[in-house]
């Protein structure tokens, strides 16, 4: 039985599978097209199915008598528009919910099995480990009563049109003789765990076949009420020992490193203050710049196959502005390069310029997210779309290094400004002038100040791995000496 069919998906395997034509396959769904094509499919395939097209599958049980053998379900993702009915049978563990449609859920599966039946359930993990009232006081009654039997953690690529993690509860009837729960992690993204030598139940072996990451635990109801209830299976398949030597080598690295970022920001000069007087200053947009000859806007273009495949150009792309490590300057990756004269210096602007060829200086920038730009100081690359190129025309009144911190400071403070999604055009960014050699200061000052920015941001990371790794010795019991 599967109380929310879609096309029979599962029901159809089931119904294949059965070798003696007495197996009886029962579905109901709320989409009418998808059920049509669920009697469609068993109709050409000559099998047999009870499938009902109802609006209201939970609100109503419309299978009242049914007592299934097994159900099989994955949860709809819909929010319940209702109010449950506190007279309904099938709500004997805890009143469903608007937010938590899975407490309906499981509870309809429970409802309709037989004696001896067994229920596969898929949810997401929220079902699992919410601390939600309604959802924790269901696992709590599930568990006591002892109607959950195993769970089990699927591989994301079960499940590739979503991004959360999934879950099979293996449900039964009300069994006081179990005190166990079986935790079973197929996901394969785990990573130093150890099985506790459990031997699957014969209906779950084909995941030792279809998994080769795949590790158990029995856990206790006394130590699954201990930790409120959660039953995510990370939680309880047991780590392994862990590397007392690798953990003292861990430790031993990242202490050095810890205090090698540490010196490195000692070595940092303290940052002056600037002695100017910046009231003289006027501020223009870059479309002023354009109209007053001081700075040019270009756009990239599409670069032709034939001329990437000759090598005759270096071809810049927005993932090259992206992966650029300096804060100013591009650096383009190895397959790029083309041996170019790296010791060609910036300048004013050549003859022999193409209309998408970038020039000594050029500020190379693209608002497809947000501001990335960088100066391209050798000149000379094929820019590609939607890469702006800004030409700064008389190099000898305007620092790139200056304007390109402008632009940073000014489209970040602008987008801030603005509601919603909207965004700045890069032609209305303003840029405070001053003289150039005022500009080269300033420049100075803020490369200091960056130096220790990253500096800092080293000690903090390395700072984390050494805290972790601190901790680590001490809970393994490491000897450090």
């Amino acid at each position: 039985y599967d109380p929310a069919c879609g096309i029979a998906e599962v029901l159809f395997l089931v119904a294949q599978a059965d070798k003696t034509g007495q197996r009886k396959v029962i579905g109901n769904e709320i989409n009418e097209y998808a059920l049509r094509t669920a009697k469609q499919r068993f109709f050409l395939a000559g099998m047999q199915g009870d499938f009902i097209c109802t609006d209201s599958i939970i609100p109503e049980d419309k299978r009242p008598g049914l007592k299934a053998d097994v159900v099989v379900l994955e949860t709809p993702y819909e929010r319940l528009d209702f109010s449950p009915d506190l007279f309904d049978r099938r709500w004997r563990f805890a009143q469903p919910t608007r937010r938590d449609p899975e407490i309906a859920w499981i509870q309809e599966a429970l409802a309709h099995l037989s004696d001896d039946g067994k229920a596969f359930v898929v949810t997401s993990s929220r079902a699992l480990s919410s601390a939600a009232t309604s959802i924790s006081r269901l696992r709590m009654s599930l568990i006591n009563q002892g109607c959950i039997e195993s769970i089990i953690s699927l591989p994301k690529t079960m499940t590739p049109l979503t991004s959360g993690r999934h879950f099979i509860w293996v449900l039964r009837r009300p069994a006081e003789s179990s005190q166990h729960v079986l935790f079973i992690d197929a996901s394969g993204e785990l990573e130093d765990r150890v099985s506790t030598g459990i031997d699957l139940p014969e209906y779950l072996k084909p995941l030792r076949k279809a998994s080769d990451l795949l590790y158990a635990a029995q856990v206790s109801f006394f130590d699954i009420s201990d930790q409120s209830y959660n039953l995510e299976p990370s939680n309880w398949i047991p780590k392994a020992d862990a590397d007392k030597g690798q953990l003292a080598l861990d430790y031993s690295v990242n202490h050095k490193s810890f205090n090698d970022a540490l010196s490195g920001i000692q070595r940092i000069k303290v940052v002056q203050p600037l002695s100017e007087d910046f009231s003289s200053q006027t501020t223009f947009s870059i479309r002023q710049l354009i109209d007053g000859g001081i700075v040019r806007l270009r756009t990239g273009q599409a670069i032709a196959q034939n001329e990437a495949d000759a090598g005759q150009t270096q071809t810049v792309t927005v993932q090259d502005l992206a992966q650029t490590t300096d804060y100013y300057y591009l650096n383009l990756t190895a397959k790029h390069q083309t041996g170019k004269d790296s010791d060609s210096k910036a300048g004013a602007v050549g003859n022999t310029e193409s209309k998408h060829q970038s020039l000594p200086g050029d500020i190379l920038m693209t608002t497809t997210d947000q501001l990335q730009a960088v100066i391209d100081r050798q000149g000379g690359n094929s820019v590609a779309r939607p890469i702006r190129i800004l030409t700064i025309l008389d190099q000898s009144k305007l620092s790139a290094e200056y304007m390109l911190e402008c632009l940073r400071d000014s489209y970040k403070k602008a987008s801030r400004s603005l509601p919603g999604t909207q965004r700045i055009k890069l032609v209305d960014i303003e840029i405070p002038w001053i003289d150039r050699k005022a500009q080269l200061k300033v420049v100075e000052e803020l490369k200091a100040i960056r130096a220790i920015q990253q500096a800092a941001k080293a000690i903090s990371v390395s700072a984390d791995d050494h805290i972790s790794s601190l901790i680590d010795v001490i809970r393994h019991g490491v000897n450090c000496t």
